[in-house]
């Protein structure tokens, strides 16, 4: 079992972690697991990947593998900092001066990789709008209102009279009205797009760009170069 001195986690890479662990917190908890490698991490639940791209951070001594406990996880690091590791299936261990601790890691297969297609296919620029973006202002706004305020579970991108809505509203009871926000935002094509409140509502707090195609979304932060969500279409 490989020893690693100088081990770190850079404070970017924490916080996609805790993030991370955030969006598991409503799976069933053989589900809540995350893949942790030397230049990104990746968490998968229903209809969504969340993806990070952490290469160009000072991990020092990353391995690959994959935690379920995420959570407790980064409560070791905070309270006992991380000096060396040793990586090892089915224990791994964290020590810090005369503290170590043994946790439990699960094997690489736990996690199918994220299919490189879905990341690499937003290179190409056949999106159904021209990519827009969305400011942490705008999001608050409409979360407050819509989700806690009125409620509503789902949310649709929707264009109108050569402009962009955002709409937030109820699938399974339409009768239930809607509430809509304009994004400033000018677009050509149609475009009549869905997902999940639960989705939207549990990324990091801050600036995105949206890139839309025809069954999925990117939401690429523009605060923490390398993260990415990608969120199926809702139905």
């Amino acid at each position: 079992m490989e020893k690693i001195e100088n081990f770190n986690i850079s404070k970017k890479t924490l916080i996609a972690m805790d993030n991370f662990s955030k969006l598991l917190s409503s799976e069933d908890a053989k589900s809540r697991k995350i893949r942790i490698t030397p230049n990104w991490l990746e968490v998968k639940i229903a209809g969504m990947v969340g993806f990070y791209d952490c290469s160009k951070e000072d991990n020092s001594g990353f391995q690959e593998f994959v935690i379920a406990e995420s959570k407790k996880f980064l409560d070791l690091i905070a309270k006992i900092g991380l000096k060396e590791a040793q990586f090892k299936e089915p224990f791994s261990y964290l020590k810090n001066g005369d503290t170590k601790v043994k946790f439990h890691t699960s094997p690489l297969s736990a996690i199918k990789p994220i299919d490189k297609k879905i990341i690499d296919s937003f290179d190409q620029a056949d999106y159904l709008v021209k990519p827009f973006e969305l400011d942490l202002n705008e999001l608050e706004t409409f979360f407050n209102n819509s989700v806690n305020l009125m409620g509503y579970k789902h949310i649709k991108f929707e264009t109108k009279n050569n402009g962009l809505k955002i709409i937030g509203y109820d699938k399974d009871n339409i009768d239930n009205g809607f509430y809509e926000e304009s994004l400033n935002v000018k677009v050509e094509n149609k475009l009549d797009f869905s997902i999940a409140e639960e989705h939207l509502g549990k990324l990091i707090k801050s600036n995105y760009r949206v890139h839309i195609k025809e069954k999925i979304i990117r939401l690429e932060n523009l605060d923490y170069e390398g993260l990415n969500y990608y969120i199926a279409k809702d139905n």
